[in-house]
């Protein structure tokens, strides 16, 4: 067939997938050398064509440049375009065939008759008569410590910001391993209670800063932080360079040496004087690149002084520092939060076989953490910092992580929490999802009205969530409001018809179904799940 003939992949009768198909796969699920070690002319590669919009295509390498460490490739259209190393995944599978074996020998190992049964699974697969999830096509058998189960559960986010950071980094490290999330935020007390709504800009209350040397700065100059102050920190190194009309290299330590975790702490000059390794970026003029940080707006300074965090290069680190960002913010005061230490956009992540999301975009989480404290945080500003951390996940290609939210129906801001969406560029990250309750249908079968509320602020460590086992135990909420309990359905209604969401859980009779219900109550479930 012609079709056929214009596939980049060895396809035959058994796995041939149109182009579009073709692209999927080989983002998505074919095993990479993410880090290049098959690198050669030849090569056929998951090609970054576009790193703001993350477009990823099928290519082939035609040509290869060593010691400027890029390659050109050619694309289906016969297109050729020259990248860094940084932007190309070598595909070490380079069919649906080789991916099907795989998969069937990873699962074929925890049987009695290994080689009956990857046979079999193979011949399951074969012709896609048979197609597994898209996380156990990416991990199975692939020996990285990604997860081939679909979606977790994590405990109900905390009542404190301190515990909405733990959650945030929770999910991070489940959707680092390919894993979606579900979680309830019905701990989580309304808005404007824990922190004061404030409509002026916070823009002076934090800088997001990234020193000259780092390998993102120029998309860090490009990016827009409509909350923080962009920072620029130069070296009197670079100074000199821009007076004598001097190059300026990009630099970041190669984060493959042993202990990088421990001994990188920010500082790229106590990282050189311990005669470690550093990997060079693009090289450009110094003074063209003074022009360019000057036209971006960004402040330009020597030292940062007062509260300065370091968010380290870890998952754990970044959430922690969210939350110390915040805790300082609390006692009034402004924060510097040097990106520097976080590597650049596309670097290799070992342990998942992954790539970096980028310092810059990183500052995205920090300058949507300054907006959340100043909107008072709430569950929609919560889920709005889950939201982006999940945008911020690179799965694999250009997957991104899946994440659920759920409200339960007698919060104090459910309304809000179902109109969010009709918003645009709010929670765009997540489903949503309210938590129904029978004793609400049965409200809204009788005509009866439906009591909204949150425990005093003084019991909210007391508090799990569950409105209904708290009421039962005699315990009291704060009432903020009472609706018609059909005006609420009718709201749930109309923005799932205007935005496409909320979706509903009828978690009271999830419960009462349960199997398990007498060991653990049902809370969340998993972002698979349809509406």
């Amino acid at each position: 067939m012609k079709a056929e003939m214009t596939s980049m992949l060895p396809f035959t009768a058994e796995d041939y997938l149109s182009p579009t198909g073709e692209r999927i796969v080989a983002d998505r699920y074919l095993l990479k050398d993410v880090k290049k070690e098959t690198l050669q002319v030849g090569s056929l590669v998951v090609a970054v064509i576009d790193k703001k919009r993350a477009l990823h295509e099928l290519a082939k390498v035609v040509a290869l440049n060593p010691e400027e460490r890029k390659a050109t490739v050619e694309l289906r259209d016969g297109f050729k375009i020259e990248l860094s190393y940084d932007h190309l995944d070598v595909l070490k599978e380079t069919s649906p065939r080789q991916m099907w074996r795989r998969i069937a020998k990873g699962a074929a190992t925890v049987t009695k008759d290994p080689k009956k049964w990857e046979e079999r699974f193979y011949q399951l697969q074969s012709g896609w008569k048979y197609v597994p999830g898209g996380r156990i096509n990416a991990s199975m058998g692939t020996g990285i410590k990604t997860t081939s189960y679909n979606c977790f559960v994590i405990p109900n986010v905390g009542p404190t910001p301190r515990d909405y950071a733990n959650s945030f980094g929770q999910t991070l490290e489940i959707q680092a391993r390919s894993g979606g999330v579900g979680m309830n935020l019905s701990q989580v007390p309304p808005q404007g209670t824990l922190v004061p709504v404030s409509e002026r800009s916070r823009k002076a209350d934090l800088q997001l800063v990234l020193d000259v040397w780092h390998a993102d700065l120029l998309d860090f100059l490009a990016e827009e932080y409509p909350n923080s102050t962009k920072v620029v920190r130069v070296s009197s190194e670079f100074l000199r360079a821009v007076e004598e009309g001097s190059d300026w290299t990009f630099y970041f330590p190669d984060h493959e040496v042993e202990g990088y975790d421990d001994i990188w702490t920010g500082s790229l000059d106590a990282w050189r004087e311990k005669g470690l390794p550093v990997k060079q970026g693009e090289t450009c003029p110094a003074e063209d690149l003074y022009a360019k940080i000057l036209e971006s707006g960004a402040v330009v300074v020597q030292d940062v002084i007062g509260v300065t965090l370091i968010p380290g290069d870890r998952r754990g680190t970044i959430a922690n520092t969210l939350a110390d960002m915040w805790e300082a913010m609390m006692d009034g005061k402004r924060v510097s939060v040097v990106l520097s230490s976080l590597r650049p956009r596309y670097s290799y992540v070992r342990g998942v076989n992954g790539r970096s999301s980028g310092a810059y975009t990183w500052g995205q989480l920090f300058d949507k953490g300054n907006q959340v404290f100043g909107q008072g945080f709430g569950p929609v500003g919560v889920g709005e910092i889950m939201s982006v951390g999940c945008q911020l996940t690179l799965q694999g290609g250009s997957r991104r992580g899946a994440l659920m939210l759920i409200l339960n129906d007698k919060h104090a801001d459910i309304r809000k929490f179902i109109t969010c969406k009709q918003v645009d560029g709010v929670i765009t990250g997540a489903n949503i999802s309210v938590g129904i309750s029978e004793e609400f249908m049965e409200a809204k079968k009788n005509g009866a009205k439906w009591t909204l509320g949150y425990p005093e602020i003084s019991e909210m460590h007391e508090f799990n969530g569950d409105f209904q086992e708290w009421e039962k135990a005699g315990r009291k909420l704060v009432v903020s409001e009472e609706i018609p309990a059909e005006q609420m359905w009718d709201e749930i209604m109309e923005s799932a018809w205007k935005s496409a969401e909320p979706g509903v859980v009828f978690m009271g009779r999830y419960n009462n179904m349960s199997n398990s219900h007498y060991f653990n109550k049902i809370v969340s479930t998993n972002p698979s799940r349809v509406n």
